[in-house]
């Protein structure tokens, strides 16, 4: 094992996040209250906004994300009670909670927010952003998935002509009430803009700071280990992983989640994929220490959060092009994208080929481009918050 920081000076081992912005700084800290509509920690877009909490209170913004699920128990997370609770669309394995009534209004009448953030549709969001606006409190959407993507992947034809006019007409609902719009990534930010018709602002993705630490890692040659962490879902394009794995015989393949493509995936595996539950995040870490590749090769996915804690570890990622993340990346540089009519077997393939030192570069400099990436996104979220509340 070696250090990451002997084996490369360019990465920094001081936390990521500078206490910058003290023109932001005001005597009555901002506050700033998220709706929740996911389980905490089962997915990128609560992983986002449990980060960027995180961060914002570092700053000394008090932040809190109303949650009615029953695992809201994280410290940042203010639980309301649900009176009911259904299936994720498209994923049995999550859930969506139904805050009782009024409980959404008196959340907000006790946080006293400065803003309101509102990442996807669903119950608590609606019901916070018709309490906000009519107690006059400024509401900042932020539209993390691609559902009209999402739905054509997971329904058939006739159910996701169904499925899909209710959700865009909730996320427009949505839209057309807030003071600001926001999007992670450039490519989805500039749906959001043809979609609904409003000038979406680009934002970046935070890093937990458990990612942000410093790095010990065996070498990254040769490569050993190939490793996807993440919803098991159609989207997620796993067929590949599997077709990989048979190529390549000789390296281990893991695969951690759940989700609703789970028992296909196990029928379909050969002998040397392994599978694991959903980890907690200082398990997910541990494991991406431990593995040389990480891999994405998700056909709809608007940004990809695993793939940027994998660049924190300093691994080697590997994404298609339909990932929002591939537009961070500098295929070769910082991280490998997919070409167009290649697999990710034969990515796999050119990357064995790659010498120690090319590797280790690679990773070093991936770990670079997510902490910078990281540092940009507590930036503009700092600028952004304060001139919504003004």
């Amino acid at each position: 094992m070696q250090s990451m920081d002997s084996a490369s000076a360019l990465l920094p081992d001081t936390a990521p996040h500078a206490r910058a912005h003290d023109r932001l700084r005001t005597s009555k800290p901002l506050r700033v209250l998220v709706a929740l509509d996911v389980q905490p920690e089962r997915n990128g877009l609560a992983t986002y906004w449990g980060d960027l909490a995180h961060w914002l209170r570092g700053e000394g913004f008090d932040v809190a994300l109303l949650c009615a699920a029953a695992s809201a128990t994280a410290p940042e997370c203010m639980p309301l009670e649900a009176f009911a609770r259904v299936p994720l669309l498209g994923d049995g394995t999550q859930t969506v909670s139904f805050p009782r009534p009024r409980a959404v209004a008196a959340a907000l009448r006790a946080f006293r927010p400065s803003v309101v953030v509102v990442p996807a549709p669903g119950p608590v969001a609606i019901g916070l952003v018709l309490a906000a606006r009519r107690d006059g409190i400024p509401v900042v959407a932020c539209l993390h998935n691609d559902f009209a993507s999402l739905v054509r992947g997971l329904f058939p034809r006739p159910l996701g002509w169904l499925v899909e006019p209710p959700l865009l007409a909730i996320e427009g609902f949505i839209v057309n009430r807030s003071t600001v719009v926001t999007a992670p990534g450039a490519r989805h930010a500039q749906r959001v803009t043809e979609r609904f018709g409003v000038a979406a602002r680009e934002i970046a993705t935070p890093l937990g700071g458990e990612f942000c630490g410093p790095v010990s890692v065996r070498p990254l040659h040769p490569i050993r280990r190939v490793l996807y962490a993440g919803r098991l879902s159609p989207e997620k394009n796993l067929a590949a992983l599997l077709d990989a794995a048979n190529d390549h015989a000789d390296l281990e393949f893991l695969i951690v989640g759940a989700g609703p493509a789970e028992q296909h995936l196990r029928d379909a595996a050969p002998a040397n994929v392994e599978f694991r539950p959903w980890q907690e995040r200082s398990a997910v870490r541990r494991l991406l220490d431990e593995s040389d590749v990480v891999v994405l090769p998700s056909t709809v996915e608007t940004f990809g959060t695993a793939a940027l804690e994998a660049m924190a570890r300093a691994k080697i990622v590997a994404v298609s092009p339909a990932c929002g993340i591939a537009t961070l990346m500098r295929d070769g540089v910082d991280g490998l994208v997919l070409r167009r009519g290649e697999t990710l077997s034969d990515r796999l393939r050119s990357a064995r080929a790659l010498s120690a030192g090319d590797l280790a570069t690679i990773g070093a400099r991936a770990r670079l481009r997510s902490i910078a990436y990281s540092r940009q996104c507590v930036s503009e979220w700092l600028d952004l918050l304060v001139d919504a509340a003004r």
